[in-house]
Order: structure tokens, then sequence, then C-alpha cells
């Protein structure tokens, strides 16, 4: 039996909204927010919502107020201007950090592959 969703005004495509405005996959945002990439699909797809200290978080990750988030129409008021809001230096280079990680792991897979394809030659 499913769990019934927890009673929230999240809105899920508000979240697909600004994770497209900001230029972010989905699994660059889990990845930030660290949450599995299932979980940001079910709060996208509004099949779920995320707790009020994850909506905080997201908020502050993605430069928007928790009102933003919920539905309401985004005035630049719901704009978050203030730098204590949007995602500290450290944690910036952080998430860079893991990104280019993964695309050396990529790159080595790629190169194995190369390898082995000449090899098999």
């Amino acid at each position: 039996m499913a769990r019934p969703r927890r009673q929230s005004d999240f809105q899920g495509g508000r979240l697909r909204q600004a994770r497209r405005e900001l230029g972010w996959s989905q699994a660059e945002l889990a990845e930030t927010l660290q949450v599995h990439r299932g979980t940001l699909i079910r709060w996208e797809s509004n099949l779920s919502a995320p707790a009020p200290e994850q909506e905080e978080q997201l908020a502050r990750a993605m430069g928007r107020t928790r009102e933003w988030f919920q539905g309401e129409e985004p005035t630049p008021s719901h704009l978050a201007v203030h730098n204590e809001d949007a995602l500290s230096l450290e944690e910036k280079v952080d998430v860079l950090l893991r990104r280019v990680s993964r695309v050396e792991k990529r790159l080595e897979q790629i190169v194995a592959l190369l390898e082995g394809s000449a090899r098999a030659q």
C-alpha cells in the first residue's frame, strides 16, 4: 500500500523550473543537496514533497525563497538577493570538485574502452 503524500504546498514544477533555469541536471542538484536522484524526481513529479528543512536547503541552493516553491506568484522580493542565501564559496568549490571527479572517471572508462578496442584489432 502506498504511503499517503505529506500535506504540503510544495510545487514540483517550480523545482523543475528553477533547476532548468540554473542549467543543473537532476543528478547535479541531487548531489548538491545530498539526496538520491530518485528523491528529486519524486519531488519534481509531486509524488512526494521535501521536508521543511529540505525546502529551506533547496531555496538557499537555488537562490529562491520557500514561498516561491509553494506556488505563489514570483515577484522580485521572492528572489534571494543576499549572499548568505546562496551557496558559500566552499560549497561551490565542493560541487565543482565532485563534477570534475565524475568527468575524470568517465574519461578513464572511455580510455579503457578505446585501449581495449585497439588491442582487439
